[in-house]
């Protein structure tokens, strides 16, 4: 029998706003750091802060520190980690744009960073940062608009050492999570969109100490199916964490592999049950002037609400096509938007942030 040790809730802003945790590590004086998105106002409708709680080894709060950018709509932390000097380093987004941020020990910026890319590309949030065995720093990103993944090599100041990019202008590249290997080399894990059934599958990617690729494989069926962490076994191999779609009970479910040094995974350790169509809608572009979705296998055509920050239905988005794209907000103030999508099993709700 299991019992819980102890649990901690952390909030102190009114009803209307939210805090949301998306990572926590223990630190080396066994308490933990956590970060993630502080002070979302849905009456309002201001974005969030990056957060940064520290706390003991029974969860009790030493420190707390906000990061506020004014000029910024909306910003977050993604992932954190204690770094090799005793302090903390950050990776996530301000504005849907690459940010990093560095502190001391007692959470106190050292340095804070955006990084943007020449020909009208950004580099978009940043999913996971760790620390090399050189005391460099590495992360994995996607590209704003979201198309390509990115590997990025930093030194100890945060600027760029190289940054590899990965994929195609045909498809996605979502990269989640990523780890340095026994070879100094590295493992990224995260989901690419297939060409010929427009789902995503899982997608694995090795690299070497240069971050040039080594080997690239995806893993899914007939639906949509997410990588979400990877780590390397003692073997050599690698195990993965994700969602599938296509596998399992119906519905999205846990997806549990193993695969070897190579990617390559052994089709029996996969329980299939057969695929089901299943409408697919998602949005391609969350911030900027205008929100695009891109929807496809809706034979009744596509049929949206629109909800202001409020929790107030501003719109409706129809589409008589079973497939296409369609773009919203032109005529839209400034500000935050949750789009609503009900299909025959499930309610799906996704934010955009609207930004002349």
């Amino acid at each position: 029998m299991s019992y819980t040790l102890w649990t901690r809730t952390y909030g102190s802003l009114p009803s209307t706003y939210s805090e949301i945790v998306y990572c926590v590590e223990q630190t080396s004086d066994g308490g933990y750091i956590v970060t993630g998105e502080y002070g979302f106002d849905i009456n309002g409708g201001v974005g969030g802060r990056i957060w940064l709680l520290k706390t003991d080894n029974e969860g009790d709060t030493t420190w707390i520190r906000v990061f506020d950018n004014e000029s910024v709509l909306e910003e977050y932390g993604q992932s954190v980690l204690q770094t090799s000097d005793g302090g903390y380093i950050v990776v996530g987004s301000r504005a849907y744009i690459l940010s990093i941020i560095k502190t001391d020990v007692d959470g106190n910026i050292q340095w804070s960073k955006s990084y943007y890319e020449d020909g009208g590309i950004s580099y978009g949030p940043g999913y996971c940062i760790q620390q090399t065995t050189d005391g460099n720093y590495v992360l994995v990103c996607e590209s704003f608009p979201p198309e390509f993944a990115w590997l990025m090599k930093l030194d100890t100041e945060g600027n760029i050492l190289w940054a590899k990019k990965f994929g195609s202008e045909k498809q996605f590249y979502l990269p989640y999570s990523m780890q340095q290997t026994t070879d100094q080399g590295y493992i990224i894990v995260g989901a690419m969109e297939s060409e010929e059934t427009l789902e995503f599958d899982a997608w694995l990617i090795k690299t070497d100490e240069n971050g040039d690729t080594l080997w690239s494989r995806i893993y899914g069926g007939e639906g949509r199916d997410w990588g979400r962490c990877v780590q390397q076994t003692p073997d050599g191999g690698y195990v993965i964490a994700g969602y599938t779609e296509s596998y399992g009970h119906g519905g999205y479910d846990l997806w549990l592999f193993k695969v070897d040094s190579l990617g390559e995974m052994n089709p029996t350790t996969v329980d299939e049950s057969p695929p089901q169509s299943k409408p697919d809608w998602r949005i391609i572009s969350s911030c900027g002037p205008n929100a695009i979705l891109k929807y496809s296998d809706m034979p009744d055509g596509f049929h949206a609400e629109v909800f202001d920050a409020s929790g107030r239905r501003v719109d409706e988005i129809n589409s008589s096509a079973s497939s296409g794209f369609i773009s919203w907000g032109k005529d839209k103030s400034n500000g935050i938007y949750f789009i609503s999508v009900f299909t025959e099993d499930s309610r799906e709700k996704i934010k955009v942030v609207l930004t002349k």
